[in-house]
């Protein structure tokens, strides 16, 4: 008999989806509705003793997004968004600054492409962090212990605050379900939106806390703009489910690497292909991909991402503008 499910929310801050319960939780573990893919854990191990069928392609590609070893310009302090490179974003809007899943160190035992462009110290204030899942390529244990809790508030999925409060004891950290509003000033909102994926952090924790990506609106130089981070996601039905919610996205930060072997990868992240599919569900205007050419993380090629992306570009078939910043360029929503 499978296990009845039960809802949890932050009752202290509001839902904005109508007749929404709260998130499910099954045997003391989140999960997403509708939609339980394998843990990539199953396959983990016939990953491992395969040969990539690409391996000779993947060693000589040389299309590695952070291959340079040149510093980039200085970081802008105009309002925008600035890749940071993987999936992380420093976003600045109505005056405040959000920095999106900083990765500037690295997961532990990963070969990285380039050495690290950036140091908090280049990115000036700091107001808000936001965690999407409790994954070492998005939670970084490095960054989060040189960011100053007294300048810098914490917002995450439902059960992440104790892991990220071990990193840096002075943090506050404000959790939310998925459609619940962070608690944020006057002009500025950060809505925790669904995902399709998965947490673990010991190995023995999975899904013991939530993940999910967010909605940021506010203004850009006065003008009403939103951001839609998705985190790490599979395809699923909350992308088109986010654009009834907020039908004025501007510009969607989706992830596009990290997809080969699919037997392992697929329902966790997003393909270029499944990339293109979302954003057109989504409705933004613009596409700033994400989750690739930073980290060695799977099977393709650093380049394939990308080059699929400006293949897909140039048949017309991205229902969007695509913008490729380098790390530490800065694309206005």
């Amino acid at each position: 008999m499978s296990q009845p499910v039960q809802y949890c929310s932050n009752p202290g801050l509001p839902v904005l989806k109508p007749d929404w319960p709260g998130n499910g939780i099954r045997r003391g573990r989140f999960c997403n509705p509708g939609f339980d893919p394998p843990l990539p854990v199953a396959g983990f191990l016939r990953w491992r003793m395969s040969v990539n069928p690409q391996w000779r392609e993947k060693r000589r590609d040389r299309a590695r997004v952070l291959a340079q070893t040149r510093r980039p310009a200085p970081v802008s302090r105009e309002e925008g968004i600035i890749w940071l490179g993987h999936a992380g974003f420093l976003v600045r809007m109505s005056g405040k600054s959000l920095l999106l899943d900083p990765c500037l160190f690295g997961p532990p035992f990963v070969r990285r492409y380039a050495p690290r462009l950036f140091g908090l110290h280049d990115l000036g204030r700091i107001d808000y962090l936001f965690v999407s899942h409790a994954h070492r390529d998005h939670l970084d244990i490095k960054t989060l212990r040189r960011l100053d809790p007294e300048k810098t508030r914490v917002m995450a999925p439902l059960g992440l605050g104790g892991i990220i409060r071990r990193a840096n004891p002075g943090f506050k950290v404000e959790e939310a379900g998925w459609w619940q509003r962070f608690s944020t000033p006057e002009g500025l909102e950060v809505v925790l939106v669904p995902a399709r994926h998965w947490s673990a952090w010991h190995g023995w924790d999975f899904n013991r806390s939530l993940w999910g990506g967010c909605l940021v609106r506010g203004t850009v130089n006065g003008e009403p703009r939103s951001v839609f981070f998705a985190g790490d996601t599979g395809h699923g039905p909350h992308f088109a489910e986010t654009a009834r919610l907020f039908p004025d996205i501007d510009t969607a930060l989706l992830p596009v690497g990290a997809y080969k072997p699919a037997y392992v990868m697929r329902g966790h992240h997003l393909s270029p292909w499944e990339a293109v599919r979302a954003v057109g569900e989504i409705k933004a205007r613009i596409l700033i991909p994400m989750h690739h050419g930073t980290f060695d993380l799977s099977d393709e090629p650093a380049g394939e991402p990308l080059r699929a992306l400006k293949e897909l570009e140039s048949q017309g078939r991205i229902p969007a503008r695509l913008a490729l910043p380098e790390p530490g360029g800065h694309v206005r929503p």
